[in-house]
This record gives structure tokens, sequence and C-alpha cells, in this order.
């Protein structure tokens, strides 16, 4: 087939058309920000899953109620019933005591209530109760891997009314099991954490009668000892022997007060020691910095002579520059610049040899200031010696003069030392004595018995948390799959997504306000003046247009079939022959055509019978009601119509369309589903997309404007049809709607 593009066509940019290329490729090759424009920006999530409930809201309610019914129905059913036994237990707020209330004296409340829980949560007071025979013999604990996790996952622990009451049940099965199992974990609470705590207070009872014992024949002993010592000294008072000791004693604790003050003096100098010869290894690396070099050279008669001989050096050179003609400042300039070089090797080496200086300085002052701190370390350290010699002294003479008084004074305090702890451990023992009588902290209420109906309250919650899941999951997945479909919802996804403007929003027209039968109502005209208002911004958009570039022949077409691109054919042809224009609405859809039904026309011969040659233009148009507009219908399909446009045939074709009407309107195919929109848009000025809402999908509709664009083909824009936000301006001029239109224009079947 030899491939004939209109005259009008702009021609490639390449040489050839860009291939076809869909949106899943371009997901899967990433290219959305490259040549064919940037990802499809939708609306939020929250939005999007209400606009998938708007349209789904029947379904979404009818199946989420019935798969909620089903799921709440059998998991009432099908679950098994469960029995749950409880027991009591009091755990008292404050211990009851006999006669001293602070005798047992525990933490907080809630501690202490927390603690019990966790001790009969515990393995081992499990392991205890599983250990019981009439536990061990269960069918449930026999078939159970780890019998213990088992128990303690069913076991469940809980203050009602945060009382005192703790309240220990488990569910099973069974009912004697559940019962069996809750007593068995009381009485090992009761026997491995209750008993061993009263237990344990009377073997400290029994722990403070021993040592109460131990105490008082230590006391019995040191009165002896102090008893035969007085007797030794023919006196139980040592006043008398203090009368020479005083003197003696105050010398000695003097002269220890000065060994202690020596020895911290002593540790200070040997701690700041130990600092100074890290500070001294640390600042012997850090390199002399030159600003400190050059106040040390400034002091330097060889350094500055140097200095002042390289100036008047380069004043020379300066002086011989400005005043010396060119050949004699050549001459002499050479011979000051090898002294100039000459001076200042001599400088840096003598900024060398100043570096050492200083550093070697710098080292020889950190020395003699460490040598300092040895020196008054050694002073410090000879002091000590002499002061320990004048403490054993002083020591020795107390010891002759008093020792045997400070025998008396100490056994006197150690025998009122002795005298007090015995009477604390006698009251604490008698306390305790008493209050190991009062009635236990803990106690048992209620034992578990055998429960008589099953547990309906879990059988319920689950039924209630299964209707809820039920109904849930087939609801999120209907929006779920509906969102991924991402359908168009409004015009601002199209003028955000598709990189072209909306021309008009047409509103959604309910079809039972479209038919013959109701052309005589109030609301039929209401609405269909509500139509074909806004249908006329389109054709006041491509009127205007027309003004400044030729817009006679325009493609109204659709991503997909049943997105309502036929309506707006129609409304655009009816609004453009209302204006006085000759217009021809021509039925491209040749597999499907549906303009001939819309407009109550005859359906053939049509375009494929002019086309094929077996029927001559003049004889397919059709004049419709409105005086202005024709119709060429589809005809009857034919496979080789399509072909023969560009076998020679579209131009003619063409052309002959253009020299016979002022407008001529295509109803074109869908894009995506058939070639045949393509080939046709080839031969338009301008072509139209139409977007239906809640039908089209968005990636779709970018698809099709990539393959006309990949066409080089021109389009003027997009037309959202069945929009709900242009309704109220509508609304106040709803009276001045004239008659219905002799025609019924409806919305498309789906296709």
């Amino acid at each position: 087939m030899s491939e004939q593009l209109p005259a009008n066509r702009e021609p490639a940019m390449s040489g050839t058309l860009a291939p076809y290329r869909s949106r899943e490729l371009m997901e899967w090759e990433g290219s959305y920000g490259g040549m064919w424009g940037p990802a499809p920006v939708g609306p939020s999530p929250i939005k999007a899953y209400w606009h998938a409930f708007r349209r789904y809201w029947a379904a979404v309610i009818v199946v989420g109620l019935a798969c909620g019914a089903v799921a709440g129905l059998a998991t009432y059913h099908l679950l098994p019933q469960k029995f749950t036994a409880s027991a009591l237990l009091r755990i008292a707020a404050n211990p009851e005591a006999i006669l001293f209330d602070n005798a047992f004296q525990t933490a907080s409340y809630e501690i202490y209530r927390s603690t019990q829980q966790q001790y009969l949560l515990s393995r081992f007071v499990l392991l205890a109760a599983l250990r019981q025979p009439q536990v061990a013999e269960l069918d449930s604990v026999r078939r159970e891997p780890d019998p213990v996790a088992w128990v303690q996952q069913g076991l469940r622990v809980r203050f009602p009314g945060n009382s005192e009451l703790m309240e220990i049940s488990f569910t099973a099965s069974k009912a004697h099991e559940a019962a069996t199992i809750v007593n068995a974990v009381v009485d090992a609470y009761l026997q491995e954490v209750v008993s061993v705590e009263l237990a344990e207070r009377r073997q400290r009872l029994d722990d403070l009668d021993q040592l109460y014992s131990e105490k008082e024949a230590e006391l019995r002993k040191r009165r002896n000892d102090l008893m035969q010592l007085a007797e030794q000294l023919q006196t139980s008072d040592a006043e008398a022997l203090n009368l020479r000791e005083r003197s003696a004693l105050q010398r000695f604790s003097m002269f220890r007060q000065e060994l202690a003050n020596i020895q911290m003096s002593i540790l200070r100098a040997q701690a700041e020691l130990k600092i100074r010869e890290a500070w001294i290894n640390e600042a012997l690396k850090i390199p002399v910095s030159d600003q400190d070099l050059e106040v040390f050279a400034r002091n330097d008669p060889t350094y500055l002579r140097l200095q002042g001989q390289i100036e008047t050096i380069q004043s020379r050179l300066s002086e011989l520059a400005r005043t010396a003609r060119p050949e004699i400042a050549q001459q002499f300039a050479a011979r000051y610049q090898q002294e100039l070089k000459t001076a200042n090797e001599l400088l840096q080496k003598r900024r060398g040899e100043l570096l050492e200086e200083l550093r070697r300085r710098r080292k020889q002052a950190l020395e003699d200031e460490l040598a300092e701190h040895k020196f008054r370390m050694s002073v410090l350290l000879q002091q000590q010696q002499e002061i320990e010699k004048e403490v054993e002294a002083a020591r020795q003479e107390a010891e002759k003069f008093g020792g045997r008084s400070l025998d008396v004074e100490m056994m006197r305090a150690e025998t009122r030392i002795l005298e007090d702890l015995l009477r604390r451990i006698g009251d604490e023992r008698q306390k305790l004595a008493i209050e190991l009588r009062s009635r236990p902290r803990i106690t048992l209420v209620q034992r578990a018995t055998t429960p008589t109906l099953p547990d309906q309250e879990r059988r319920v919650q689950l039924s209630v948390l299964a209707s809820i899941m039920g109904m849930a999951l087939p609801v999120a997945g209907i929006l779920w799959l509906d969102v991924r479909r991402r359908r168009v919802s409004s015009s601002e996804e199209l003028s955000q997504n598709l990189g072209v403007e909306v021309l008009a929003r047409i509103p959604h027209i309910p079809a039972r306000m479209l038919t013959n039968g109701r052309l005589e109502s109030p609301k039929y005209r209401v609405w269909r003046g509500i139509l074909a208002e806004s249908a006329n911004s389109l054709v006041a958009r491509l009127v205007r247009e027309n003004e400044t570039q030729s817009l006679r022949v325009v493609c109204v077409t659709s991503a997909e079939s049943a997105e309502g691109k036929t309506t707006v054919a129609c409304q655009l042809a009816l609004g453009l022959a209302r204006l006085g224009h000759s217009t021809l609405l021509v039925d491209f859809d040749l597999r499907r055509p549906a303009v001939d039904r819309v407009l109550t026309v005859a359906s053939g011969p049509g375009l494929s019978e002019v086309l094929s040659g077996r029927a001559a233009l003049e004889e397919a148009i059709q004049q419709s009601e409105e005086p202005s507009l024709y119709v060429l219908p589809g005809g009857t399909w034919d496979e080789n119509v399509i072909p023969r446009l560009f076998n020679g045939v579209g131009q003619e074709f063409f052309a002959r369309l253009r020299s016979g009407y002022e407008y001529v309107i295509i109803d074109c195919p869908p894009i995506l589903p058939v070639a045949d929109g393509r080939f046709v848009s080839l031969f338009a000025d301008g072509v139209v997309m139409v977007a239906r809402r809640d039908v089209s999908r968005l990636n779709r509709v970018i698809d099709a404007l990539e393959i006309l664009r990949s066409l080089r083909v021109r389009v003027l824009g997009a037309v959202f049809l069945g929009s709900t936000e242009d309704r109220y301006y509508y609304h106040h001029y709803r009276r001045y709607y004239g008659p219905p239109a002799p025609v019924d224009v409806t919305t498309e079947e789906p296709k």
C-alpha cells in the first residue's frame, strides 16, 4: 500500500513516524521522564479510594455485608466450644498487723500485686502445677510438646475493677480440664510462693533467736573482761590514769595530724609531677610556630643585620630600575640579584639555627621546671620521714602512760554498743514473733469449679472480628482493584496528566432523561439544555480557533470504546449547525457505527459504500432535522475501506468534504482497540480527545495521546464527559432553556 498523507500534515522530525509504545513498556523501561512526558499524577490515595467507593458503593456494601455475614456465621459455627474456669485469690492492699503496723513493710501495692502476678505465671510455678498427678494425666497436657508454654499462653490473670481480688482463669475444650488446671496452678502458687514466703519469715525469726544468743554471750564476756581489768588497775575509773597521759595524747594527735597533712601534700605533688611529665612530653611534640620564631629572631643581631642587608639591596634594585638607563640597570642588576640571593640563603640558614636554639631553650626550660617539682617532692618525702619518727615516739609515750586507760575506755564503748544491739535484736524478735500469728496477706477466696456452659464471649468476639475482616477484605480488594485501573474522576486529573487543555466539561446526563418517551417532560428539556449549553463551550472554542488557523476537519475520538465520543461529536456538530455553519457529521467508526441511531437517520448507504465505490457521496449524505447539519452514516462494514484511504482515495475524499462544508466533524474510532482511528486522524486538522468520568482509564488516555503525538497529529485538547463540577452554574438558568432539539442525543452504549 502506498501511503499518501494529506498536504497539511507536518513532517516527522526524524523522517519516519515514531513507533507506538505502551504505557506498560514505558513503566518497565522507566522512561516517564524522557520524551514521553511526565509520569501520571493521580489524586491523593484518600481521594482515589473515595472515588472508587463512589463508583462501586452498592457492590461494596452488598459484597461486604454478605462476606462479613458468611465469615461471622462460619466462625461462630465452626469454632469449637471452649469452657472457662476461674478461681479467686485475695491480695490485701496492706498487711494485716496484730500490734505493729510496720512489721512487714513492702513496696507499693501496684508493684507487689504485679510481682505476685508474675510469680503465678512463672515457669517454676507452672512446672509444679503440671507435676501434680491429676494434671499430668490430662489428654490435652499429654498432646502438647511444651505443656508449660501452652498453659502459660492460655492462663489469664487479672484484677477485676482494680480490686484486691486476683482472678485466675483458663480456657480449654473440656470443662473439667479447665477447672483442674486452674486449681493446680493456684495450689502450686500457694505452695511454692506464699508458703515459701511464710517459711522465710519463720526462718528469719530463728536467725534472730540465734543471733540474740550469740550477742548475749559476747556481752557477758566483755563485761567479765572489763571487771578483771578494773581489778588490775584497782579502780574502774580511768581519770587517775588520764592525768599523766593527756599531754602525751595531745602531742600524739598533733603529730598524726601533721603527718596526714604531709602525706596529702605528697599525694598531690606526685599527681602534679605525673601530670607535668605527661605535659612536658606532649609540649615537646608541639612544633614551634612562625610567630614565636619571628619574636625570638628579633633579638638576634645577625638575623636583624641580614634583614637590613636584604632591604638595602632591594631598595638599591628599586632605585636602579627607577633612575638608571636600561642597559646600565641590566649591567648592575645581576650583581645585586646575586647579593640578594646570597643574603636570603644566609637569612634562611640563620633562621634554621634560631629554630634549633628556640627548641633547645624550650626543652631546657621544661626540664628545669620538672627538676624543680622533683626537688619539692624529695623535700616532702624527707619531711614525712622525720614526722613519722616523731609520731612513733609520741605513740610509745602515750602507750607507756595511758594504754591501760585506753583499754578500759574501749571496753566500755564496746559494751555499750553490744547492749544497744542486743536491745534492738530483742525488739525485732518480739515484733516478728507476734506478727507471725497475723492473717496471711494472700488468701484463697474461691477455688475453680467445673463450668456447665461454654464460653460464649470469646466465640462472639471472634465471630465479630471475622465478620469485620470478612467485610473489609473484599471491600478493600474491590477498591484496590478499581484504584489500580486509574479511572478518570475529575477534569483536574486530565489537565495535570495529559499535557493538553480541557476544552469543555460536559455534565453527566441521566439516561432516562434522554429517551424519546420524555420529549415533553420539563426535566427532559432542562437536562437537554444543560447538555447543549455545556457542549457550546467546545463549539465556541472551535470557532475561535478557526478564525486564526484552519480547523475545518475535526476528529472526535477516545482511548477506548464507551467513553462518549459519539455524544460529543453529535453535540459539537449540532452546536455548529445551530450557529448557521454548514456542518457535516461523518461516522468513521465503521466497525460499530452509532451516529445513525443517535440522530435518527438511515444507516445506509453510508461511508463504507462511498469509499468502496458502491454509492456516490451525494447519495449517502442525509439531511438531519437541524437545517444546517448533514450526516454521513457509517454504512455496512467493509474491511477494505480503510486501506483505500491511503491509495489516493483519502486525499480526494477529504478535499471534497472541505470544499462542500464549512466544518466536518468526524466521529473517529477509538485509538487503542483498532488502528482505524490512527489512520483517519492523519487527515484531520485537529483531534479532540474525549474522556468519560468513571469509565476512562488515565493510563489508556495517555497512551492514546502518545500515539497521536507520535503520528504528528495536532491534539486540540480534551473533553471531560460526565462532570459534576459545573452543574451549579446551570441551575440558575434552567427556566430559560428552550424546547428540546428535534434529535435524541444519547450517551453511547457500552462497546
